[in-house]
């Protein structure tokens, strides 16, 4: 945390879904929540990694947890209490419990942000079907992973950038996996994404799919914003 700060973060993403279980005492989170020297925390806690197992409800009573002790966006996942294809539900009482808890998230002060990872390609129509129901669920920012393993599928996904730039009153973050995916992920900022996600450095911890924080603050800074 203390590197991606120093090298130009601006906000930091934690996976407390991979935190093994002896480090998450109270004290441990609220120690990892110190270390950004005021930058915002975006708070994952997935099904997957350490958290194999646990149900959907045991992962929101954590996620409500977690909000106690600090962090600032919390990523709700699309389809938690009905886990469903393209990890979006939509069913009603699954639909009800989400917005309760994304209620709850924001009356702690937090923002949520909605996520759903297809990992496959879909056509613009489909993609703003999702984005469209994470933002009528209260989503403070949508997030959807697509694919790219094609020109094609490339310049499509970032044609459905600017048609979500377009069509959502809240910020959105579309990103893609696969073999085209680095320059969905470089350049999806100019045709509306909020973000970049970021790592500080290639390691056993590190998702290989995203840029340095580097190579992006030298995109930002010389070809985008040039």
């Amino acid at each position: 945390i203390r590197n991606s700060v120093a090298h130009g973060a601006d906000a930091v993403g934690v996976q407390l879904c991979r935190l093994k279980k002896e480090f998450k005492s109270d004290d441990n989170i609220k120690n990892i929540f110190s270390c950004s020297s005021g930058k915002p925390y975006y708070i994952t806690n997935y099904r997957y990694g350490i958290n194999e197992g646990k149900t959907d409800d045991e992962l929101a009573k954590d996620i409500l947890h977690y909000a106690t002790l600090g962090g600032d966006v919390y990523d709700v996942m699309g389809d938690i209490f009905d886990r469903s294809e393209n990890e979006i539900t939509y069913n009603a009482q699954a639909i009800k419990k989400q917005k309760q808890l994304i209620d709850n998230l924001h009356k702690m002060g937090k923002q949520v942000l909605m996520s759903s990872h297809t990992f496959k390609f879909m056509d613009c129509d489909e993609v703003i079907k999702i984005a469209k129901a994470q933002e009528s669920r209260g989503a403070d920012v949508v997030k959807i992973v697509a694919a790219s393993n094609s020109d094609y599928e490339c310049l499509e996904n970032l044609k459905t950038s600017l048609k979500l730039k377009e069509e959502l009153n809240v910020p959105f973050l579309f990103l893609s996996v696969g073999e085209y995916s680095r320059v969905h992920r470089l350049i999806g900022t100019h045709y509306g994404s909020c973000m970049w996600l970021c790592v500080d450095r290639y390691d056993a911890f590190a998702t290989p799919a995203q840029p340095l924080i580097e190579t992006i603050k030298n995109l930002r800074d010389n070809i985008i914003l040039s």
